[in-house]
């Protein structure tokens, strides 16, 4: 529940950030941004992830099947999502 309390508060922390793009003495935060980039993802990811479960809990499997390829397109190292697939897809 952290980790999703987490992902939330990013979330809107980052869409909240309208920053214009950096200039040539920004890069360091521009840097900081990309980073923040790919921890939404990876937020966005776990949250697809929690869907697509509860798809397959409720016995939906292509819901499930298509959420989880879309948790793998935003973080393609989710290895829970690559095991459900496989298990879904057998």
């Amino acid at each position: 529940m952290a980790t999703r309390s987490f992902c939330l508060i990013f979330t809107l922390l980052f869409l909240l950030n309208t920053a214009a793009p950096a200039h040539a003495g920004e890069l360091p935060i521009e840097i900081n941004r990309i980073g923040e980039r790919v921890l939404l993802l990876r937020c966005l990811s776990n949250n697809v992830t929690v869907i697509a479960e509860a798809y397959w809990k409720a016995g939906d499997t292509d819901a499930a099947i298509d959420n989880y390829e879309r948790s793998l397109s935003l973080e393609p190292s989710n290895r829970n999502a690559e095991q459900m697939l496989e298990l879904l897809q057998d």
